[in-house]
């Protein structure tokens, strides 16, 4: 085997200037470095971000009920919701989905236009099946009142 005078692992033209795991310390200081940005942050922002869940939880409003109603003058609590907030907390504290998933549900009101088409056609075959027997009814016995016909139909 010839002598070689550098690692042949290093490759053609010598090691790379930052390549290799890094070393004990390196790591150990950026976890100490993300330590202390993650507390200045919680510093800064904590006080901002108790308000936004709170605000996104609903906050109660003191209302009156209006002078046209029974109990005029009375006083009721509401809670209101700030769908902006509860949106941008969702946006940065949920992560996205892996796999775009693609469902699709029978909602309450497709599902109550998709009955009510089948009901109605349903009625349609049924009055159509009816109009049927009244003809034959009426070509087989043509001797009978008009008023009887009108009944039949």
């Amino acid at each position: 085997m010839p002598f070689v005078s550098h690692d042949p692992r290093s490759g053609k033209g010598g090691k790379r200037p930052g390549a290799g795991a890094p070393k004990k310390q390196v790591v150990a200081n950026r976890l100490e470095a993300t330590k202390i940005a993650e507390e200045t942050l919680a510093k800064a922002f904590g006080d901002l971000l108790k308000t936004a869940f709170k605000v996104s939880h609903g906050i109660l409003r003191k209302r009156f009920y209006p002078k046209e109603h029974k109990w005029a003058g009375r006083v009721y609590y509401e809670r209101e919701y700030d769908s902006a907030m509860l949106r941008f907390l969702i946006e940065r504290f949920v992560p996205p989905a892996k796999v775009a998933v693609d469902v699709k549900l029978k909602t309450g009101f497709e599902k109550l236009i998709q009955d009510l088409e089948a009901e109605a056609a349903a009625e349609k075959k049924r009055i159509e099946a009816a109009r049927d027997v009244t003809q034959e009814a009426w070509e087989a016995d043509p001797e009978k009142k008009p008023d009887d016909r009108e009944k039949l139909h």
